[in-house]
């Protein structure tokens, strides 16, 4: 929820652990000039999860011709989210589909 709030500048209530209640409202994507984006899950969570977040939103952010940066870090393979295999095989075909791509360097 972070990540996609500080990439469409949107208000967020009720993002905390424990909460059985969030409320989003993106704000404007054209005003946004950042293109470098930061998650960390804080445990061994799922970066998979955050980039089928963070992708589809970068798709829309203004300035096409400089590139999105996401800082992830978090687990690759982990039970209950995708596999990074799945990922590069599986969703990265599907978002070429809609005019995006992305490359990654896996850090230990």
């Amino acid at each position: 929820v972070e990540i996609a709030r500080d990439m469409c500048n949107a208000k967020v209530k009720g993002a905390y652990i424990g909460s059985t209640r969030l409320e989003f409202f993106p704000g404007s994507l054209e005003s946004s000039q950042k293109r470098e984006f930061s998650a960390d899950t804080e445990t061994a969570g799922c970066i998979c999860l955050l980039a089928q977040v963070a992708l589809p939103i970068a798709l829309f952010l203004p300035s096409k011709d400089r590139p999105v940066v996401l800082m992830l870090k978090g687990g690759t393979n982990v039970p209950f989210g995708p596999q990074i295999e799945y990922f590069t095989e599986v969703f990265r075909p599907w978002l070429r589909k809609f005019g995006g791509d992305f490359d990654f360097t896996v850090v230990k």
